[in-house]
């Protein structure tokens, strides 16, 4: 077993190719990248059941899930997949086959995560909010178009790479 430093990330899918198992025991992820370019590459993933990876992983299908911080948990699952090849083979498969179905591009997750904020601001409900809240979400709800017109690239443009500033 080898633990890394910080790695490029052009050579990363030559080491999740040459692993075995891919483990993210994490105790709080957001999204789960790793899991998700570890699927990519054709490897179970034995990740903590927190935030996207419980969303990710397909319990029993492209990995396991543990308790987060739960090492006797974490191990079970480890220990399964380090004694079966095939069982190895077949969930690196069908999480590559997962992935390749789609829905992970960065166009397809930005347009979802753009639905999830328009959505919001279109039910946003009034109350007490700091200041610099009230400006922002001010400023969203003059440039979000009805949802069925809006463009979300450029609208995330304004938004975020100009810092939400006019």
């Amino acid at each position: 077993m080898d633990f890394l430093d910080r790695t490029r990330h052009e050579d990363l899918a030559k080491f999740y190719q040459d692993a075995r198992i891919v483990v993210v025991p994490s105790v709080f992820e957001p999204f789960g990248m790793v899991a998700l370019e570890a699927m990519a590459c054709g490897r179970p993933v034995v990740a903590s059941r927190t935030g996207g990876l419980k969303e990710l992983v397909q319990h029993g299908e492209t990995g396991y899930l543990c308790q987060p911080k739960d090492h006797l948990d974490l191990a079970q699952w480890l220990m399964a997949l380090l004694a079966d090849e095939s069982l190895r083979n077949r969930m690196g498969q069908t999480g590559l086959a997962r992935v390749r179905s789609g829905g992970f591009t960065w166009d397809e997750i930005a347009g979802e995560m753009m639905d999830i904020y328009v959505e919001a601001i279109t039910n946003y409900e009034v109350r007490e909010k700091p200041a610099e809240a009230s400006k922002f979400i001010d400023q969203v709800l003059q440039q979000a178009p009805p949802k069925d017109e809006y463009d979300w690239r450029s609208l995330l443009h304004d938004l975020f790479d100009k810092g939400g500033k006019r």
